[in-house]
């Protein structure tokens, strides 16, 4: 099942096809009605990497170019600045239709909206913890253009601007789900 068409659902792990998702929620099971978030994580990584390696050359292929396109899309210390979706598909030398197409099956995102999801990750990093970061500097060191299109861009991902968010005045919680 290609994680393109678990976007947006909420799904048992017994309902996902294949052993693997039925054996992951039978561990995860074994952990009690209540477990420490740390003992799950530790769980998840015993149990999950068996069940997603690929298991044929086109799937490794595949998989391959997926996370050769994570990469290239990522901010990265070091690097002036990620890929564009159109520097990445001619890198991996595949048309920018199959590069969203494989992207999408594997992440469940664009690669458009990956990057953009990673470069509000990398300045939550860069921010630290007193709220107080050079915010000029933080957007030039992460790929912004200048601090408002960072401002720009972490309010419509994350409701508030980095100050707000950093500090702890984050928007009110609404519901997820379908239809909402």
């Amino acid at each position: 099942m290609s994680a393109r068409e678990l976007v947006g659902r909420a799904e048992p792990l017994e309902s996902l096809p294949g052993e693997a998702g039925r054996r992951l929620a039978r561990g995860l099971a074994a952990l009690g009605p209540a477990p420490d978030p740390d003992a799950v994580l530790a769980r998840m990584a015993e149990l999950l990497p068996d069940g997603l390696t690929p298991r044929d050359r086109g799937e490794r292929a595949r998989d391959g170019l997926v996370r050769a396109a994570v990469e290239a899309l990522s901010t990265a210390p070091g690097r002036d600045r990620p890929g564009t979706v159109t520097e990445v598909a001619r890198q991996l030398a595949v048309s920018e239709r199959q590069l969203r197409n494989l992207f999408a099956d594997g992440v469940g995102l664009s690669p458009k909206h990956f990057a953009r999801i990673d470069r509000v990750r990398q300045v939550l990093a860069g921010a630290g913890a007193d709220g107080n970061p050079r915010w000029a500097g933080l957007a030039h060191a992460t790929g912004y253009y200048d601090q408002s299109h960072m401002t720009a861009e972490f309010r419509a991902l994350l409701g508030v601007p980095p100050t707000a968010f950093v500090t702890g005045r984050l928007p009110a919680a609404r519901p997820c789900g379908p239809g909402r």
